[in-house]
């Protein structure tokens, strides 16, 4: 069996013949004087001398070893844009997902719920220690009601309007309410103390000085009270007002907007 019977049996008629004419071509180079026409036709007739051959074969092994390679890095870089293909859906399925209007108010209500509840719970607070101070002011009122009995001129205007002032804070449900409750409690009390100046018997009464030092002190912790009570207001309503929580307070439970007390 000679040498092309050999290297049939290992190799197909296609990388046959790239190995004939590798080396004719390499044996062209090393014999000057023959043109690659007549190398070509006595490389398929004639066997050629081994190390020729044997370079051929080296120099095609090299080049399936590109292609392979070539392969390789199409194959890679296919795998990679699938990779990434995934990545992009696997995005923009989380990106629809936490979009969902169950998914934000879900997330809201992670970030936001514990700070809104601790806000929350220091409006209440502050409400109820101005609302006690309001309460010790409403007190004063049967000292009042005493007093003025004792001087028949203001006897009947002034119960009848502290009177109106007590049932109203009593019955008042809201801070609007109980503020104008407050309000018309002050107003009797100006009055009262408008009328009394003018009259020395009152002006000089124990008990009439002892009732302006209390109201004195209790307009000064119900100012300091509700400045407190107004500051945890807007501490809230400035949170609440933000975006993107002001479209969703409501859905937590939470009062979009809450009123100072004036």
């Amino acid at each position: 069996m000679n040498t092309q019977d050999k290297l049939k049996r290992h190799y197909n008629q296609e990388e046959f013949e790239k190995i004939i004419q590798r080396a004719a071509e390499i044996y062209h180079k090393d014999q000057e004087g023959y043109d690659d026409e007549i190398l070509s036709s006595t490389a398929r007739e004639l066997d050629i001398p081994k190390k020729y051959v044997k370079q051929a074969i080296s120099s095609l092994k090299q080049e399936k070893a590109i292609k392979a390679n070539k392969m390789k890095a199409v194959q890679l870089a296919l795998a990679a844009g699938l990779i990434i293909i995934i990545c992009i859906v696997l995005i923009v399925w989380f990106t629809v997902q936490s979009s969902s209007p169950e998914s934000v108010l879900q997330n809201m209500k992670d970030k936001y719920y514990n700070t809104l509840v601790t806000l929350d719970e220091e409006i209440n607070t502050k409400r109820a220690q101005l609302e006690n101070v309001i309460d010790r002011r409403f007190e004063l009122i049967p000292k009042l009601q005493n007093l003025v009995r004792e001087y028949a001129q203001f006897e009947k205007d002034i119960l009848i309007s502290l009177s109106k002032a007590q049932n109203s804070y009593q019955s008042a449900g809201s801070s609007s309410e109980k503020s104008e409750a407050l309000a018309a409690l002050n107003s009797t009390l100006a009055e009262f103390i408008q009328s009394a100046e003018k009259v020395d018997p009152i002006k000089s009464n124990e008990l009439y000085q002892n009732l302006m030092f209390e109201i004195s002190g209790s307009d000064n912790r119900i100012a300091v009270e509700r400045k407190r009570y107004n500051d945890a207001i807007s501490a809230y309503n400035k949170l609440v007002r933000q975006a993107p929580l002001n479209e969703y307070v409501e859905q937590l439970g939470f009062d979009n907007q809450k009123a100072y007390w004036e």
